[in-house]
């Protein structure tokens, strides 16, 4: 790490199970041939949960290890006021001390609370987690009614699958939960019919969740979910990589608010209804089919129509709202003059020069890296051409990497646009490095 010279703070925190505070603390760096490392120096027992106490472990630990602050360029924490409070978290106590420490919260983290959002903003998402929350923790915690579910299985002959928690944590995880329950969605009916003529309290309860799985509004917010979920699922995945820089976040985002907007028109609501009715008939008594709370529609589909259209439109807003984050649009035009500078020929005038100077003056020599910005576009022309690479424009901060890699003459001939790229690089995105750790330790 000493030898990569910057590198960037991930922490995050958790109560083990003797109870203890202990911080997770790791360093994301970057080596001279774009390797990005996410190394976790340890856990550390926290005596107080404060800002203040939380800062001096983190320089205690620099110290020990014999790094300076002073070369740290990036922090990422969770969203917790005593981590990143603006006036008094760790985030701005570092800052004071090192002000070129750009915070990110973790993108993991803000994708999770978007899921949440849509499930506060939406009922039909909320009441249907509720209840499949109930369905799936009654069948499952019972060693009984796990046999009466196998022998049905048996009986009917019909394919079974493990049912799956709902995660309560990671609200992007719940998408697993949804598919195990629908995937065994008879078979499950059946278990709490079969159940219902037990006495006491399991009798009253199996009653209860069979009628609600015999509602068609519990299979339609089933469907919905899985189908908001699985999506966000897939995104949830690919920011978790230690290799992941800002474009891959915010591109990715992007992709999914586009997908999300791009269903959410009458012909996809159209085909999504219509194979949840035929679905719905061989699984739900046809006196089940409708819902209550429809009177104010002009028909059932119309109802049901606003709810899908209401749940894409509060998952995009959400995303927006927390995919937008302070620092973005710094570390934004930083990555856009990278690409910019090797597909066209950049002068002096250019407004994205401000903004290098912003983040990482000090660091690098501008005047330089203006001279380095007027020839870089024929380097990289040449390099493509020598190596009959099949690119037409650059439009990831990978290829340019890969490229710089295949040619090493490059990082010698332009220093300074080499070291703006590994800058880039070091600022981190996420905690997943951490929270893995954290995972390990409660295994």
């Amino acid at each position: 790490i000493s030898n990569r010279k910057c590198f960037s703070l991930i922490c995050d925190e958790t109560c083990e199970e003797s109870t203890l505070e202990q911080l997770c603390f790791g360093i994301r760096s970057v080596n001279d041939n774009y390797e990005i490392f996410e190394d976790v120096l340890g856990l550390y027992e926290l005596s107080r949960q404060n800002a203040e106490a939380i800062v001096e472990v983190i320089f205690d630990i620099l110290t020990r290890c014999g790094l300076n602050i002073s070369d740290s360029r990036g922090q990422s924490y969770d969203g917790a006021t005593s981590m990143s409070g603006i006036y008094g978290g760790v985030s701005a106590l570092v800052l004071k001390q090192q002000s070129k420490a750009f915070f990110v919260h973790c993108n993991a983290h803000c994708l999770d609370l978007a899921v949440h959002d849509l499930t506060n903003e939406c009922p039909t998402i909320s009441n249907c987690i509720l209840f499949s929350k109930d369905i799936i923790d009654f069948v499952r915690r019972s060693s009984k009614h796990i046999s009466i579910l196998k022998e049905i299985s048996n009986q009917l002959s019909m394919p079974y699958s493990n049912l799956a928690s709902l995660c309560p944590t990671r609200w992007t995880r719940r998408a697993e939960s949804y598919n195990s329950l629908l995937n065994n969605y008879e078979l499950v009916q059946e278990v709490l019919y079969t159940l219902i003529e037990e006495k006491g309290a399991p009798g009253i309860k199996a009653n209860g969740l069979h009628e609600q799985m015999n509602r068609f509004y519990l299979f339609f917010g089933l469907k919905l979910g899985y189908l908001l979920f699985s999506a966000t699922e897939k995104l949830s995945r690919i920011i978790q990589s230690s290799s992941c820089c800002l474009q891959d976040i915010l591109s990715s985002a992007e992709s999914l608010m586009l997908y999300f907007e791009r269903i959410r028109d009458d012909i996809n609501f159209k085909s999504f209804y219509t194979k949840l009715r035929h679905a719905s008939f061989t699984l739900i008594p046809k006196r089940y089919q409708s819902s209550s709370d429809s009177v104010e529609f002009s028909s059932y589909e119309e109802f049901y129509r606003q709810q899908y259209m209401k749940s894409l439109g509060i998952a995009v807003n959400m995303l927006q709202n927390r995919f937008t984050q302070k620092n973005f649009k710094l570390l934004c035009n930083a990555e856009k003059f990278i690409l910019y500078a090797v597909n066209n020929s950049l002068d002096d005038s250019n407004d994205y020069f401000q903004s290098i100077m912003d983040f990482c003056y000090g660091d690098i020599d501008v005047e330089k890296l203006k001279v380095e910005a007027l020839m870089i576009v024929d380097f990289y022309q040449s390099v493509i051409k020598t190596n009959q690479m099949n690119i037409k424009q650059i439009t990831k901060i990978s290829t340019i990497c890969e490229i710089f890699n295949s040619c090493e003459v490059g990082k010698e001939m332009f220093k300074e646009y080499h070291k703006l790229i590994k800058l880039y690089l070091t600022i981190p995105v996420t905690t997943a490095t951490a929270e893995r750790t954290i995972s390990t330790l409660n295994r």
